[in-house]
């Protein structure tokens, strides 16, 4: 499923568990793993010249080299993988956005616990998620072993097919459970329109029951037997949190529409999908509608695989795409 991983790694532990993480799956495919950091342009004052400037700049790719060498030699000992280093110096969004072109799987940590940290590193991390053309794996937890409970939240759009099918792929020892939010909208507005309380919650159960047999359908074309499937009603983002509290869950997979551009103030994905990246306590697997593999209809096996190529870069106003409506959309 991937062939080549790429981890955007720091002096974070958040990083430090990105790559622990990383390597899990780099030796679960056999892929070759990528260890990327990115330093900021070095700023010395004026008096001191550009000379001692650039060997400032020297001397930090170096240690950089260094240290991230020694990380990778251990990495590669441990898990048995290939693994490469890579240093840069310059804005860190478009390094790693470039070089993750080139690879299947993008590996982040997310930072935690320091407001300024996560001002600045975790609107990095937002803009990362809507630019790629990649699925990427935000990483939130401490990494001991591989996943065993999965949560695939579905709205019924064209990712949920296929982000089942890619969980399934992903994680075939794992239990999976897909789950949709079903939306209240239609029913405050009946409510609003003083319709009788017992023909609000027949219209509920029967909206409920539709949306059971989808999801039975969905679970059906991937092929599989053993996925948990249930729905919610009420807002999306809450139920789906607690739903991932519910199972236990140690991954979230969910699918979003298209690239956006990555400016401040933007809407970044659809506005749940992003509250969900950035709320989940577990870590939380994103990817673009273009990386997911494409749906078949015809018979698939009990773990069906997906490849994940990789894709040349597009021309600048391919970025600009709006994402679809978030998850809780009503089954009719």
């Amino acid at each position: 499923m991937f062939r080549s991983i790429l981890v955007a790694v720091d002096s974070s532990p958040a990083a430090h568990n990105a790559v622990r993480r990383a390597s899990l799956l780099a030796a679960h495919f056999q892929a070759r793993l990528i260890l990327l950091q990115v330093l900021e342009p070095t700023r010395l004052t004026l008096p001191y010249g550009l000379f001692a400037a650039a060997v400032k700049a020297d001397s930090l790719v170096t240690r950089a080299q260094l240290t991230l060498g020694r990380l990778a030699a251990e990495v590669a000992r441990d898990h048995d993988i290939h693994v490469t280093v890579a240093v840069r110096v310059g804005n860190a969004l478009e390094h790693v956005f470039q070089l993750a072109l080139q690879a299947d799987l993008l590996v982040i940590g997310a930072k935690t616990r320091n407001p300024f940290h996560d001002g600045v590193f975790g609107r990095r991390m937002q803009q990362l998620l809507q630019l790629a053309r990649q699925p990427v794996l935000v990483v939130k937890a401490p990494t001991t072993a591989a996943y065993t409970q999965v949560l695939v939240p579905t709205d019924f759009s064209a990712c949920g097919d296929a982000s089942l099918r890619l969980a399934l792929g992903m994680v075939p020892d794992a239990s999976v459970d897909v789950f949709h939010a079903l939306s209240t909208h239609r029913e405050t507005k009946m409510r609003a329109a003083h319709v009788p309380a017992d023909a609000i919650l027949r219209y509920v159960e029967s909206s409920r029951e539709k949306c059971l047999r989808r999801l039975a359908a969905m679970v059906s074309r991937a092929g599989s037997q053993g996925v948990q499937s249930s729905v919610g009603h009420g807002d999306p983002l809450v139920l789906c949190l607690e739903r991932q509290k519910a199972v236990a869950a140690d991954l979230i997979v969910l699918g979003k529409e298209g690239q956006g551009q990555a400016v401040t103030g933007s809407s970044l994905m659809g506005s749940v999908a992003r509250q969900v990246v950035a709320k989940a306590r577990c870590d939380v697997l994103a990817i673009p509608r273009s990386a997911l593999p494409q749906r078949t209809d015809g018979p698939s096996a009990q773990r069906p695989s997906a490849h994940f190529g990789t894709q040349a870069a597009h021309d600048e106003k391919n970025w600009f795409r709006r994402s679809a409506a978030p998850m809780g959309a009503d089954c009719h």
